[in-house]
C-alpha cells in the first residue's frame, strides 16, 4: 500500500493533523506502545546519550523513511535524512536504524535471517568487531591490491568513500565498477573500480570490502581523501 493509498476513499479533505497520525499509524502498527518500546529500546542503546524526545524524533524518522520512502538507503535514511537534523551521531543513527527495523518490519521484511540479509548488505558487518582503515591480515598496497582491500560498512559506503577520494591536486576523479573479485585475507567478495581521472584517463584500481563494520579516513597511495 503506497502513501496516498491511505486517502483515496476519503471523501472530506483531511487535514494536517489528521495526514500526520495517519503517517504515524502506519509507521508504528503497534500504536504509542510500541513507540514507546521502540524510544526506550534506543535510550538503553545509545546509553542514555540523548533524551527520550529527542530520540523520538529520530525515531520517529526513520520509521516513516523506511515505510514510506522508495531508497531505504543508509545514504537517504540516515545521511541525507537524520544527519541534518542533527539529533544523533550517524553512528547512533543507524543504532536507531536497526531497532525500527527490527521491531516495526520484521513482518514486512521476511524473517530474521533476511533482516539480518539486508542489514548485511546496506550496512556491512555491522554487528561485527570494529575495523579500522586497514583489515586484519592485509599485506600490498593499500586499496590497490586485493590483499589489502579498502573496508567499508556496506555498498552504498563504498559509493561514498569514492566521492570523496581525489587526486592529490584536488581534482575529484570518476569512477566504475569492474566486478567482484576474491582476497587472501577475507572470504568476503571484493569489489574493483576503475579510477579516471576527469578528463577521463585511467589512473589505478582500487579495490573494496563493502562488508566490514569500518568508516576508513585513509587513501591509497596517489589519491587523498576530501
Amino acid at each position: 500500500m503506497g502513501f496516498f493509498d491511505f486517502f483515496k476513499k476519503k471523501k472530506k479533505k483531511l487535514t494536517e493533523k489528521d495526514l500526520a497520525k495517519k503517517v504515524l499509524e502506519s509507521a508504528f502498527p503497534g500504536g504509542p506502545r510500541q513507540l514507546d518500546e521502540i524510544v526506550q529500546s534506543a535510550y538503553t542503546e545509545t546509553r542514555e546519550r540523548y533524551s527520550k524526545d529527542t530520540l523520538e524524533q529520530a525515531v520517529r524518522y526513520i520509521a516513516v523513511g523506511l515505510r514510506f520512502f522508495q531508497d531505504r538507503s543508509v545514504n537517504r535514511i540516515i545521511d541525507q535524512g537524520l544527519m541534518p537534523k542533527n539529533l544523533v551521531s550517524r553512528e547512533d543513527g543507524i543504532v536507531i536504524y536497526k531497532i525500527v527495523l527490527k521491531n516495526v518490519y520484521a513482518d514486512r521484511m521476511g524473517n530474521n535471517k533476511a533482516i539480518s540479509e539486508y542489514l548485511y548488505k546496506t550496512f556491512g558487518n555491522i554487528e561485527g568487531e570494529p575495523v579500522g582503515d586497514v583489515m586484519p591480515g592485509a599485506f600490498g598496497p593499500y586499496g590497490l591490491a586485493t590483499s589489502n582491500p579498502i573496508p567499508v560498512a556496506g555498498v552504498p559506503a563504498s559509493y561514498e568513500y569514492l566521492s570523496r577520494l581525489r587526486l592529490p591536486n584536488g581534482e575529484k576523479v570518476k569512477y566504475q565498477r569492474l566486478g567482484s573479485f576474491g582476497s587472501e585475507i577475507t572470504r568476503e567478495i571484493i569489489d574493483g573500480y576503475q579510477i579516471y581521472d576527469q578528463a577521463g584517463n585511467e589512473i589505478a584500481v582500487v579495490y573494496i570490502c563493502p562488508y566490514m563494520n569500518a568508516h576508513p579516513s585513509k587513501a591509497p597511495e596517489g589519491f587523498i581523501i576530501a
